[in-house]
């Protein structure tokens, strides 16, 4: 992993803002604060966070003000000063992760599988194993691993670079996705589904197995839906969503980013869930809360 100091080198932060380092540290891999990952470079922009900060974080790029206010709490790290700690950060990650693309290996394709001579799928870096359908008009992208028996169905894309954005400089940029997208065994997938890639080299987007996920569903980066999980039409569900074993959602629920959601949980038809729910509860309404 490149230092902050190389990969500001590569890119166009120099003379357009001040940035300074503090006892520089190397780091293994770019994580948000709350990420379980051993040395990492973070970035802090909100002081609630401050009682996170741990001996996990080897650089931290964050304020000069925050800096200045909590000072001792930065004793065991190296410290990047910005105007704008979440924009750096952005940035920084963007230039690694396009410099370190996924290797490249020609696409894998199992035994009796059925793809529609409409469907859209690379060559390079996708795994489709044994008794699949990819029905017409299904885009496939990169970094797609799809086991065996899964159906995808007409209009669906899978992998897609997700909307995640961050603004530098006074401009919005798209956070460069390089992670999986990973569909395991006897998976459904209706029509017109769209599942994101998922942020971080290391990030993945899971389908658990035997999960059956009704047409126009929104996944997004790095969700990880448990198996025999039952995802009804229209659902929505943000990035960063961590839902259990044998969950159900009805027609039209959505899930804000962030939220874990136990096993055996029903969302009932049209739900919001703005909050964490527990094993074995059925919420409804919106808010969404238990019935």
């Amino acid at each position: 992993m490149p230092t902050l100091s190389e990969l500001i080198s590569y890119s166009d932060v120099i003379n357009k803002e001040e940035v300074i380092i503090h006892e520089e540290r190397n780091f293994e891999n770019f994580a948000r604060m709350t990420t379980q990952m051993n040395s990492k470079c973070s970035f802090l922009t909100d002081e609630k966070y401050i009682a996170k900060l741990d001996d996990s974080i080897s650089m931290l790029i964050t304020s000069p003000d925050i800096y200045e206010k909590y000072g001792d709490k930065f004793k065991n790290m190296g410290v990047c000063l910005s105007s704008n700690p979440k924009g750096l950060y952005f940035e920084l990650l963007n230039i690694y992760e396009i410099q370190n693309k996924r290797p490249s290996f020609k696409t894998k394709i199992g035994k009796n599988v059925s793809i529609s001579p409409t469907a859209i799928i690379p060559q390079e870096n996708v795994i489709i194993g044994d008794n699949c359908v990819i029905d017409d008009f299904v885009k496939i992208c990169p970094n797609v691993s799809i086991g065996n028996s899964v159906t995808i169905q007409s209009g669906s894309v899978i992998g897609i670079q997700d909307f995640d954005l961050y603004n530098y400089n006074d401009i919005s940029k798209q956070v460069y996705h390089n992670g999986m997208t990973m569909i395991y065994d006897n998976v459904f997938i209706g029509c017109n589904c769209v599942f994101g890639q998922a942020l971080y080299d290391y990030g993945k987007t899971i389908i658990g197995k035997n999960s059956k996920i009704n047409h126009g569903v929104l996944i997004g980066h790095n969700d990880n839906i448990g198996e025999n999980t039952k995802i009804s039409k229209g659902t929505i569900i943000a990035g960063w969503v961590d839902v259990g074993k044998n969950c159900f959602f009805g027609v039209g629920a959505m899930v804000r980013n962030g939220i874990n959601i136990g096993a055996d949980v029903t969302v009932g038809m049209g739900s919001v869930v703005t909050k964490d729910i527990e094993s074995g509860l059925t919420v409804i309404g919106n808010p969404a809360h238990p019935k």
